[in-house]
């Protein structure tokens, strides 16, 4: 566990700061209803659990308050944050540490793996809890409405796997990741 749970230097507070903001940036370009939303934001997570380890449980939960109260037109609902949280903690024990090579099958796999975890836990459970809370919808109304966003398993898969591993072929980013 002390693998995940790294040093949090100054360098990699500054990096996570600054994606924090990329990841607010990015989180404004998303497509969807209220039920249901699209992004390229999981990337900025996935970069976050590989650079902070268990760190990005706080990067996001930050991330998500300063979301709520200044960009949100919903207002702030602490689930989400919860959320944030867990989705950061099983990004960094995902990808801190974790080399991955775009010609090893194993290593989409892994990659496969990690993203329908996330995405089951996040996006299907806890997204779908918290939207029949506050639409006052039943869980099972709002699991069904959620379950269609699984078809991005695939394409979520595919863009990690080019963008993590093209990133860690630069030495500091590797270090930073905690590869050695």
């Amino acid at each position: 566990m002390k693998k995940y749970v790294n040093n949090l230097s100054l360098v990699k507070l500054i990096l996570l700061a600054i994606l924090v903001a990329l990841g607010l940036v990015v989180g404004l370009f998303t497509i969807g209803t209220n039920v249901w939303q699209v992004s390229l934001s999981f990337v900025v997570n996935a970069l976050l659990g590989a650079v902070g380890g268990v760190w990005a449980g706080l990067a996001m939960a930050v991330s998500d308050v300063i979301h709520s109260l200044f960009m949100s037109h919903y207002g702030y609902f602490p689930g989400f944050t919860f959320s944030a949280v867990v989705v950061g903690v099983l990004y960094g024990l995902f990808f801190y540490g974790k080399r991955l090579e775009v010609a090893k099958v194993r290593d989409w796999l892994y990659v496969l793996v990690a993203v329908a975890v996330i995405m089951l836990v996040d996006t299907v459970f806890f997204n779908s809890l918290w939207v029949s809370m506050l639409y006052k919808l039943p869980f099972k109304v709002a699991l069904v409405a959620r379950l269609p966003l699984l078809v991005q398993i695939p394409a979520r898969m595919i863009i990690l796997m080019l963008v993590l591993p093209a990133l860690q072929c630069i030495k500091q980013v590797r270090e930073l990741m905690g590869i050695k």
